[in-house]
């Protein structure tokens, strides 16, 4: 229906549609994820649809709260409006449900080095290197061990 009123110029409706899908959790989430990544490269040109790409996402959250893609985006979405502590705190919610994606590791320390919070760095790099001993951690943070 969403689709149908886009189509037809009825924008609101169109969105009002969208929030009752994300509401649903029978619906499936990777569903969801890709509408959301059309959000997030369209929100790059049009500024206006950013407090929809929030609404829909927090509504995902609501529906899926233990799915760590849900909050993966909602971290991207975060660091794209420049809001770097509450996406680093999102980005450690989808470690806390998934420690095996290592793009959000290196999302974690960037943010880490962003920030200056060094001790949290020295942690989470040690981590990293044990969970990815072949990545490029190694190179991606040199001399982490002066940190301590």
């Amino acid at each position: 229906m969403a689709d149908y009123y886009r189509k037809t110029g009825n924008k609101e409706k169109a969105f009002e549609e969208l929030k009752l899908g994300f509401a649903n959790p029978n619906l499936d989430v990777d569903t969801k994820v890709n509408i959301l990544l059309s959000f997030y490269t369209v929100n790059q040109i049009y500024n206006d649809l950013k407090d929809q790409a929030f609404t829909l996402t927090k509504i995902l959250i609501e529906t899926h709260p233990k799915d760590p893609k849900v909050f993966s985006i909602y971290g991207d979405l975060l660091v794209q409006d420049k809001k770097i502590p509450e996406a680093r705190e999102t980005f450690l919610k989808v470690l806390s449900l998934d420690s095996s994606r290592y793009a959000i590791w290196e999302q974690v320390l960037q943010l880490d080095l962003q920030m200056s919070k060094y001790e949290h760095l020295l942690t989470y790099s040690s981590k990293a290197i044990e969970l990815f001993p072949i990545s490029r951690f190694h190179f991606f943070f040199p001399g982490w061990q002066t940190f301590s």
